[in-house]
Parts: C-alpha cells; sequence; structure tokens
C-alpha cells in the first residue's frame, strides 16, 4: 500500500529576535527525499518579524514535500532557519531551489540510519544555497533533521524550537510549526 504524505510549514512565533535594535529577516530552507519519490526544496520568502510575533508561512511557502511512498519508507531532509544579513537577489529563488535539488545526494549513496541520512541531505542543501546564493552568509538560526516514517497518524502538528541563550548582544528564541498528514493514496507504487 502506497502512503500520500504531505509536510508543510505552518507558522513562526519569535519570543527574541537576534537582532537587537530592528526585526530579523527569517526564513527557512528545507530539503526532503524518499526512496520512491522525487527529491525537494524550498526556500519561504524572507519574514521581517518582531519579538512577540507569530507570522503564518504564505501559500506557496507551505509543502516541503508531498508525494506518494511506500508504507515501510521515510522522508528525509530537514529545515535550516536564517536571519538575513546581507540582501539577496529574492528573484533567484526558484532559480536556487532548482539547484539545491540538483545537489541533494542520490537516494543510493545516502548512509543506511535516518538521522544520517537526513544530515546529509541538509548539509548539501546548505552547501548549494550559501553557493548559489553568492552572498554573505546569513546568520544560521537552527537546524532541525527529518526523519519521518511513512506510517503513523493521519495528521500531526509538530514543533522546532531554537534559541540561543546568553547574556551577550546576538541571542535568539524561536518556535516554527509544521505538520505532518498521512492518508492512503489513491493509487500503487
Amino acid at each position: 500500500m502506497a502512503i500520500r504524505m504531505r509536510v508543510e510549514l505552518v507558522d513562526v512565533y519569535c519570543r527574541d529576535t537576534e537582532d537587537l535594535l530592528v526585526a530579523d529577516t527569517f526564513y527557512v530552507m528545507s530539503a526532503a527525499m524518499s526512496c520512491d519519490a522525487d527529491k525537494t526544496a524550498l526556500l519561504t520568502d524572507p519574514i521581517n518579524i518582531k519579538a512577540g510575533e507569530t507570522i503564518s508561512f504564505s501559500g506557496h511557502d507551505l509543502a516541503v514535500f508531498y508525494a506518494d511512498v511506500a508504507e515501510d519508507a521515510f522522508v528525509l531532509g530537514g529545515f535550516k532557519a536564517f536571519d538575513e544579513e546581507q540582501g539577496k537577489d529574492w528573484l533567484k529563488k526558484s532559480e536556487w531551489v532548482k539547484q539545491i535539488v540538483e545537489g541533494l545526494p542520490a537516494f543510493g549513496d545516502l548512509p543506511s540510519l535516518p538521522s544520517e541520512a537526513a544530515q546529509v541531505i541538509l548539509t548539501a542543501a546548505g552547501n548549494v544555497l550559501d553557493e548559489a546564493a553568492h552572498s554573505d552568509r546569513d546568520d544560521t538560526l537552527g537546524e532541525h533533521l527529518l526523519a519521518i516514517p511513512a506510517t503513523g497518524t493521519s495528521d500531526e502538528e509538530m514543533t522546532w524550537v531554537f534559541k540561543q541563550e546568553g547574556i551577550g548582544l546576538s541571542t535568539w528564541d524561536y518556535t516554527v510549526r509544521y505538520r505532518i498528514m498521512r492518508a492512503e493514496a489513491t493509487h500503487a507504487l
């Protein structure tokens, strides 16, 4: 039996910004793949966010992964959150996403342990984005690995909390919510 899986971003809540006096320019990069589905990548549009705000991801920035997979499969990959420090040419976003997908390893080249495979995928995606965007590195705020089994509840809401604490000037505290949806696929793989 095939399982139709969808992983999507919901919203981001900021308790504390990385930038001291101005809003953070927050965005998420993700990459995901499964053994029997296409590789996917996503870059959200940059969001200006201040402490105390919750902002939903826009409609075209929702789906991180959406495909039919075998019921014994995993969706592997992850998220990486940034505060943009140097302005990028965001008109090239679709080109960058395509380059990220092309730069992901073949599924057969991944380690067999799902968490290790997810790390390889996310690292490859981040390296391609750094190269493709040709700008100073943005501040990485957090990283979250995905190793999601195809079998599970039909609708799960997950949270990813990442923060930098301390007494220094550069601290932050964010929560991103994402949803995992599973349903029986209408056709066999």
